[in-house]
Parts: structure tokens; sequence; C-alpha cells
């Protein structure tokens, strides 16, 4: 005798067995999923709870059929081994993640032309938007991106003159009081590492170092402005470079860790000591530079909180019925001070 065969059907689980797992009602489960504001934490937390319990998986199909949108976004970033932009990178994720959205990566490596193949591939993927952080030549391939409606956020860098939402820090200013730490504490001589790309964040941190020196009325020679790519190589070159003068610097500024960390190489093969023999302030703070010996003075940017309220402004902006005007936001970053720039003795 054949046994009778049953079949178990799966199943699908919706918002209305979560709204009853949480002790809610499905309107309220539904602005957690869109990241509505309107809901208070101890119901978003009971929400977010039930979610898990039930197996909940939103259709994402569906919703996209519904808002015509994918439900995904583009980051582009420069070089995504870089402590801050791996930093940006999970705050966007997170952010992201929060809302219901998926973010697809890509690393351009400073290179203009890697740029234009990422947007292109992004706009084949059919993303809802980009945030990125610009190089080199983006003005000029922008244009037909925003004529097709796509949605961008700027982050660490900004393309002037384009209707575009950017979240950046206080380069100028940040740059300005490093640079004066160190001439209040007695250096005169001092140095910049810096890209030779011509990027906003680079040349405001230029702007700043170089107003610190003329407010106190120190010289800056030409060859105290090094420039090069911004990587852990370059930095050692330039480093070695200053190092090697016959009136060497008593001090350097580097605009970026990268670039520290090869100065840092470059001054222990010279068998010079930071603090004792040069002092140095690296512009974006790692957690390695507070457990050197000496300890590195630098700048800490909010590199978390970067990428979140980049992908918060564009979020909202996408799930906007009227999209707002683009916004400029503009972080503080903090001066951390350490034992490598101490008044000179």
């Amino acid at each position: 005798m054949k046994r009778k065969r049953t079949s178990k059907r799966k199943t699908t689980v919706t918002i209305h067995d979560v709204a009853r797992a949480a002790g809610t009602s499905p309107s309220t489960v539904s602005r957690v999923l869109t990241g509505s504001a309107n809901v208070s934490a101890a119901k978003r937390e009971a929400v977010l709870e039930a979610i898990q319990a039930v197996g909940y998986a939103p259709n994402l199909l569906a919703r996209g059929l519904k808002t015509q949108l994918t439900y995904s976004l583009g980051l582009i970033l420069n070089d995504i081994q870089s402590p801050f932009f791996s930093a940006a990178a999970k705050g966007a994720q997170d952010c992201a993640m929060q809302r219901g959205y998926a973010i697809l990566l890509c690393d351009t490596g400073e290179e203009p032309a890697a740029q234009k193949r990422c947007l292109e591939m992004l706009r084949a993927k059919q993303v809802d938007g980009v945030i990125f952080a610009p190089t080199t030549g983006a003005a000029m391939i922008l244009d037909s991106f925003l004529q097709a409606g796509t949605h961008f956020v700027q982050i660490d860098r900004q393309v002037e003159g384009l209707p575009i939402s950017s979240v950046v820090v206080n380069d100028d200013q940040a740059s300005y009081e490093a640079v004066h730490h160190l001439i209040a504490n007695g250096y005169r001589r001092i140095a910049i590492l810096t890209s030779e790309l011509s990027v906003t964040t680079h040349d405001r941190r230029l702007g700043g170092f170089k107003r610190a020196l003329s407010e106190a009325g120190l010289a800056l020679p030409d060859s105290f402005v090094l420039r090069g790519r911004t990587s852990s190589s370059d930095g050692y070159r330039l480093a070695h470079k200053a190092l090697s003068y016959s009136r060497r610097p008593d001090a350097l500024f580097v605009t970026s860790s990268r670039l520290g960390v090869g100065a840092l190489r470059a001054i222990r093969d010279a068998r010079l000591r930071v603090r004792d023999d040069i002092g140095i302030v690296i512009f974006d703070d790692i957690p390695a530079f507070a457990l050197m010996h000496p300890s590195i003075t630098a700048v800490r940017q909010p590199a978390y909180e970067i990428g979140w309220k980049a992908a918060e402004i564009i979020i909202e902006s996408l799930e906007s019925e009227e999209p707002p005007p683009p916004q400029q936001v503009v972080l503080p970053a903090e001066l951390v001070i350490r034992e490598s720039s101490v008044p000179r003795r």
C-alpha cells in the first residue's frame, strides 16, 4: 500500500505577523521598515525584535514595483584600504541597511577612467543613487548622469558648481588649527606633505596650512610643499626628500594617514626621533597613532558619521515626494594632541 504524500506548504510571513508579535499595528511596522522618524524608540526596538523572531523578510520586488525604486545605492570610493574610507563605507552601509537598501561598492584607485566605469556600471545596475568621493575629472562625466535623474551625494571632496549634496569636514580650519598648534609649540620650519591631485580636500588643507604660517609671519620655501600620490610609498619618498635638505624642516604637517605612515618610516630610517628631532601632525587619525611611542598628534575625522549622513541624505531625497534642495553638510574635525607635537626644548 502506497503512503499518501503530504506536502508542507511554506507560509509567507507578513507585516501583520510582525505586528502581532510586536504588539503593535501593521502601519507602525511599515514606518519602522521605511525608516520613518515617527516611531518611538521602544516600539522600534519591539518591531525589530519581532522581525527577527518571526523571520520576516521584506518583499523588495513588490515594494520596488510600487515605488519605482530598486532599493540599492552605489558607493564609489578612491581607496577602500584607507581607514577613513573604510569607516565611511561602514557608516553608509549601516544606515542603508537600517532603511532597507543594499550597497554596491566600487573602488577607483584615484583613476578618472575607473571612476567613469564605476558610474556606468552602477547606472546599468539601476541603482537609485550614488554616494561618491569624486576624483579628478568628475565634473566632465557627471552631467549626463544628472540629466538622467541620478541622485548623488559627495563625501570627503566636492565638485564645485554642480547641484549635488555633499558631506565633508572643515578641512581648512582643522588644518589651520593643527599648524597653529605646531607654531605655538615653537616649530618654525614646517613642511607639508600633500596630494598632487587637484581635489578640494587637499587644496583646503594646504590653504589652512598656508594661512597659519602667514598669520605667524613665517616663511614657506617652495621646497617645503611636497606633493605626491596619497600612498605610504609616496609619503616615504616625500619625507625622505624633506629630511635630506641641508636646512631640514623641524616639523611636518601631513594631509593623509597613508602619507603619514610613510613619513614616519622615513623619519625612522633617517635615524631621527619623532618629538626630540622633528615634530609631526597627521591629518586623519588611525588607532595605531595612539599606540606608537611617542604617540602621534592627528586630526580626527568623523568618518563613520560622514558615511551615515550621506546615506541618510540620499535616501530621504529618494523617498520624498518633492526632492529637497542640495545640502552642504560640514562636520567638525578634532585635533587630538599627543606626544609628537610637544613644545620644542
